[in-house]
């Protein structure tokens, strides 16, 4: 059955969704496939120019919302499906197909529309009774947002909850620098990032290599984000 057509460029967030194979539960444990796909998410975002609004986890498939403002958001959704696959394969010592077929998407063309999307996905982990609180689910963007774990998926500011100096002063960050700190990515990610080679996409051009100044200079900004203290947050109950 073909798909609804969609139109070639929108500068709106879609709504991305992606199954595994008859519906079956990754083939790793799940902390495996979070960092595989935080790493490719984090080069989608850099390579194609990418923003990611959102991302949650699921036991056998994940749910993603990112738009594009240069038109390379199915280049990159390619690269992704691709290349995570193989990654979860190569993890899984297994052979053939990770996903059950293509990734989905859905225009989110209004703001009742995005903010319907935000709330089921982030609500997918409570819906699925894996959780009470859907910040308590640890494979999901919110919980990087809020401080309880390290991630290295760069989201964009996130003004659907807070702005930046909402999320600055519930961390109890002194500066905003602190806080982007919760962003970014180790060195031991990023060497993982510089070490991926192949772009794919008929609408982005072969990358030059970097040249080793710029390359050292994102290395020497990640060894000062490792160094600083993981923030844990305390309830008071």
């Amino acid at each position: 059955m073909p798909r609804n057509p969609q139109r070639a460029f929108s500068i709106n967030p879609f709504h991305i969704t992606a199954r595994g194979v008859n519906k079956e539960p990754f083939k790793i444990p799940l902390e495996e496939v979070w960092d595989i796909m935080q790493d490719y998410l984090f080069f989608i975002s850099k390579a194609y120019e990418i923003q990611i609004h959102a991302f949650v986890l699921m036991r056998n498939h994940w749910h993603l919302i990112a738009s594009s403002a240069n038109g390379h958001l199915s280049s990159a959704m390619n690269y992704l499906m691709r290349d995570s696959s193989r990654a979860i394969l190569h993890e899984a010592h297994r052979i053939n197909q990770t996903y059950g077929g293509r990734h989905f998407k859905s225009e989110l063309a209004t703001t009742s529309y995005y903010l319907n999307a935000y709330k089921y996905l982030y609500r997918n982990p409570v819906a699925a009774g894996l959780v009470d609180k859907c910040e308590d689910y640890q494979f999901s963007s919110l919980s990087g947002l809020l401080g309880a774990r390290k991630m290295h998926i760069p989201i964009v500011e996130d003004t659907t909850l807070f702005s930046n100096y909402d999320l600055q002063k519930l961390l109890g960050h002194a500066r905003f620098e602190e806080t982007q700190r919760y962003a970014h990515l180790t060195p031991e990610h990023l060497a993982k990032a510089i070490n991926i080679v192949s772009f794919g996409g008929p609408n982005l051009p072969a990358p030059a290599k970097p040249a080793p100044a710029a390359v050292a200079e994102v290395q020497k900004s990640a060894e000062q984000v490792a160094k600083a203290p993981v923030l844990r947050i305390v309830s008071n109950t």
